[in-house]
């Protein structure tokens, strides 16, 4: 009997371990009317510190969860949602959107702006609350995984250019790139010579909204280039009070893990198992090539912002940013010098507004090669340099000396990852200016009509120069004899746009009727000098090469209706027809038009 009581106390003492026992919940994240994936939404264990994020599938899992635990999801845009564990190891959770959230949120679409419980096709707004937190160096990075079914790929070196989807790609052998616009002015996606990416010029801080149009309802309106979805940025105004903002962050990074590869030892041991007679060709160290490739890195943000009322007339906002980012390769650098200003003064008693915005950019960059596969496959028994050797005393596989005295490479080898970073200087530098001047004019005798006209204008120059010298094994070669490299390019792109609309937009009783008509005129010119490398004996008699591009002109006569009957009953209808210099006179213009019928749940049923 006393046996019997021992055991039902311990299993009184072990119950409440098995009923709160730590388990691993995973599950997925859907919109409730799409049922698609929502990447990003924030997962939070209620009254601990546990949480995640979905991914890009809107799965997610969570470690040491207890059964009597609650999980809040939470995402911009959506209504919270809490749900309790109990005996649940998968979950999927269904979020619905905020209807009082969408009543309040504008968002920019083209060539204007709509309150998001009015706008029928399928956008997401983003505003500095939304953004992502921390070391933010180019604009991508504010909205990486917060827009459902956008994804956006880093290469990771810094301040390089990102890969931008907007639900997948849609051309084989075109750009899938969507359109990205700034303050009304759209972007030509080529990266200039000298710069890492042609969003690299526009400062982070600086940005106060971020609007993501999805389909076609949306985009038509840009014509051709919005096939791939528009990606529309809104920079800070100003302010009529004078505030004072600084922000500096640093950030620091290490290597965390490499490809698994045979260490020197277990490759010498591999070589005397399978080919001890080429043992006699293994050296003596212990190099592990991906670290050496590799540094730890530093980086630093900074940005001042400074706004007010100029002359107690203009609110103005001025911000100056410096960004100094080393990249995870031994010499890999971006440095960028950002100056912004936008004045936005009203005037007429609010009838007449205007905005001016101006961004200029000083980028300078260290490029440097990829030499990830020479790393991973060079013989980890060869020391990186060697005392007196040639090629500037780092190892390199050579057939021995020449009569000449010359050192010539093993064709078939890999080259010193090492020395091809440390031996290549590969600069480049970038200046831009860009902005655009924006007049909105609601006429005194006739309210209800708006006349706009937006002038842009964007122009970079760039330079770019690369030295290799001759003791790198990985210059150039003549007869298998290096010679090195001096190559000099510098380049100059143009773009210049010209808009003008009217928006007529009037209420007859129970419905809401907005009618936007208008044209625009873009001119793209870019041209190019280079060098080559004039190292090359061989170098061909057509350098230096001066290319002028042939001027590319877009035109585009574009309209679109909002009616909305009753707060319940919501239709866009919008065409555009688009012109460009590209194609024959036959085949040079196309139509772009979009319907689109909503109800009040926003669930779209045409």
């Amino acid at each position: 009997m006393k046996r019997i009581k021992s055991k039902l106390l311990l299993l009184l003492l072990l119950l409440p371990f098995c009923v709160f026992a730590q388990s691993t919940i995973s599950g997925v994240v859907l919109e409730n009317g799409s049922k698609q994936p929502i990447p990003g939404v924030n997962i939070k264990v209620a009254g601990a510190n546990i949480s995640a994020s979905t991914d890009f599938d809107g799965k997610f899992q969570l470690s040491g969860v207890k059964s009597d635990s609650k999980l809040v999801f939470s995402f911009t845009g959506y209504v919270t949602q809490t749900i309790a564990v109990g005996t649940q190891k998968n979950i999927s959770v269904y979020l619905e959107e905020d209807t009082n959230q969408l009543k309040e949120v504008v968002v920019q679409v083209g060539y204007g702006s709509v309150k998001k419980k009015d706008a029928t096709g399928t956008v997401t707004a983003l505003s500095t609350k939304d953004f992502n937190k921390g070391n933010n160096i180019t604009t991508e990075n504010l909205f990486s995984g917060r827009v459902a079914g956008l994804t956006v790929n880093s290469t990771g070196a810094p301040g390089s250019s990102s890969q931008i989807r907007i639900r997948g790609g849609s051309s084989l052998f075109a750009s899938n790139d969507p359109l990205i616009v700034i303050d009304g002015l759209p972007l030509d996606n080529t990266t200039n010579t000298g710069s890492s990416s042609f969003l690299a010029s526009l400062n982070p801080a600086t940005v106060e909204s971020i609007t993501v149009l999805k389909d076609a309802s949306a985009s038509a309106i840009y014509g051709s280039r919005a096939s791939n979805g528009v990606i529309i940025i809104t920079t800070k105004k100003g302010s009529k009070t004078l505030s004072v903002d600084y922000n500096v962050q640093y950030a620091a990074g290490t290597l965390t893990k490499t490809v698994d590869v045979f260490s020197a030892d277990e490759f010498r041991s591999v070589i005397a198992d399978r080919r001890s007679d080429d043992l006699n060709k293994l050296g003596t160290a212990n190099t592990d090539w991906q670290k050496a490739i590799y540094r730890n890195t530093g980086t630093i943000d900074q940005s001042l912002a400074v706004r007010g009322n100029l002359f107690n007339i203009i609110p103005t906002s001025l911000t100056l940013g410096n960004t100094d980012q080393q990249g995870l390769r031994l010499t890999n650098n971006f440095k960028r010098n950002t100056v912004g200003l936008v004045m936005n003064p009203t005037f007429l008693d609010n009838h007449l507004k205007m905005r001016l915005s101006a961004n200029y950019t000083d980028e300078k960059n260290r490029f440097t090669d990829a030499v990830e596969g020479a790393a991973i496959g060079f013989d980890p028994t060869q020391p990186i340099k060697v005392e007196g050797a040639p090629y500037g005393g780092y190892f390199e596989y050579t057939t021995g000396v020449d009569s000449n005295g010359n050192y010539p490479l093993v064709s078939t080898a890999t080259r010193n990852p090492v020395s091809q970073l440390l031996n290549t200087n590969d600069r480049g530098t970038n200046d831009r200016i860009f902005g655009n001047f924006e007049i909105d004019y609601k006429f005194h005798f006739f309210p209800a009509l708006r006349a706009v006209v937006n002038v842009g204008y964007d122009e970079s120059n760039g330079e770019r120069r690369r030295l290799v010298g001759a003791d790198a094994g990985s210059a150039p070669s003549n007869n298998n004899i290096p010679y090195g490299t001096d190559e000099y390019t510098e380049a100059t792109r143009k773009n210049k746009l010209l808009d003008g609309y009217l928006v007529y937009n009037k209420t007859f009783s129970a419905l809401n009727f907005e009618l936007t008509g208008g044209y625009s005129y873009q001119k793209f010119q870019s041209s190019k000098f280079e060098t080559g490398n004039i190292l090359n004996p061989d170098l061909p008699s057509t350098f230096p090469e001066t290319t002028l591009d042939t001027d590319v002109v877009l035109i585009g006569f574009f309209a679109r209706t909002n009616l909305n009957f009753r707060d319940k009953y919501l239709l866009t209808l919008s065409y555009r027809r688009d012109g460009s210099s590209r194609f024959e006179e036959a085949n040079r213009w196309g139509n772009f038009p979009s319907a689109d019928l909503c109800m009040e749940d926003q669930r779209r049923f045409l």
